[in-house]
């Protein structure tokens, strides 16, 4: 901070003092150069005249150099090293981050499918955790934000938007749900939809859980469905920094794959923003990673939930 005020310092002098200093300059200059035209004499006036001038423009020209001597050689090599360095210290930071969020993703994941299969071997006395905070009891979207907490709780540093806010939801093409009451085929409980699980730009009533299927839509949903649509069939990340009806707002969305393949997409995980220009070079990667996480917890939560519907005897 203090190489940046003082380079504020130099240039504010030199822009207050510059006209001065350029209008002596030339004014010497010219002195110089009319008496060289008219000096006859050594001590004539006009000899006077131009040695006096040469002296003026001497030291202005010193006066010139002492202030600029040191610069950009010294003061701009250093502001630029310790640019580079707040660079290298907050991309370490971001890499941080990201590693942070996946090894949190993959923790969670890990500690709730466990959790599942101890129990289903008679050692849930292992866990201090009570049976109704498992995987089948804690519903699809809560789980959800509980897996990719660190992701969504970062996201403005992993994107590099500061100031931005952001919406998050993820589409499943199907998910299996315990009915609230009847019965019937495993079959009819399969279930698509779309799941919010961070709304910091109030969006909510813009995206319904229909949205995926949903006609007559307008606006901002109508654009929103379109981009989580595009990125669905062709399995590709989208990014689109601003929407028609909302040019404040950018859109980004990666596609979730069926456990075990990398073809098939099973969902979209979509990320809305503000001040959102532009997305880091890795951000597709780094949401791949935590979508193959996703994959995976969706996988377990749905054999999850068929073998409860068995065990309870929900279907004839």
């Amino acid at each position: 901070m203090d190489k940046i005020e003082a380079l504020k310092k130099l240039l504010n002098h030199l822009k207050n003092y510059a006209l001065v200093t350029i209008a002596i300059e030339v004014i010497c200059t010219g002195l110089i150069g009319l008496g060289a035209s008219k000096v006859t004499d050594f001590f004539s006036a006009w000899s006077l005249l131009m040695i006096f001038s040469s002296i003026i423009l001497i030291v202005i020209l010193s006066y010139k150099y002492y202030y600029l001597k040191d610069f950009p050689s010294t003061l701009i090599d250093s502001i630029k090293n310790d640019f580079q360095s707040q660079s290298l210290e907050s991309d370490f930071s971001r890499i941080s981050l990201i590693n942070d969020s996946i090894a949190k993703s993959l923790i969670s994941l890990n500690a709730q499918t466990c959790q599942l299969e101890d129990q289903a071997s008679g050692l849930e006395h292992l866990h201090d955790e009570p049976v109704e905070n498992k995987l089948c009891d804690q519903g699809l979207q809560n789980g959800l934000i509980n897996l990719i907490q660190s992701f969504l709780k970062n996201l403005h540093n992993i994107v590099e938007s500061g100031q931005s806010k952001f919406t998050v939801g993820i589409y499943l093409d199907w998910y299996n749900e315990i009915p609230k009451e009847g019965s019937g085929s495993l079959g009819e409980y399969y279930k698509s939809g779309t799941f919010i699980l961070k709304d910091d730009l109030n969006l909510g009533s813009e995206i319904s859980s229909e949205i995926f299927n949903a006609e007559g839509l307008t606006g901002v949903s109508l654009e929103i469905q379109s981009w989580i649509k595009a990125c669905f069939n062709n399995g590709k990340a989208q990014f689109h920094n601003k929407l028609r009806e909302r040019n404040d707002l950018s859109i980004y969305a990666n596609n979730i794959p069926v456990v075990c393949s990398e073809d098939d997409s099973s969902g979209v995980l979509f990320i809305v923003g503000d001040k959102m220009e532009d997305i880091p070079n890795d951000f597709n990667e780094v949401t791949r990673i935590h979508n193959r996480i996703i994959s995976n917890w969706i996988n377990k939560y749905n054999d999850c939930i068929r073998q409860r519907i068995l065990n309870d005897g929900l279907i004839k």
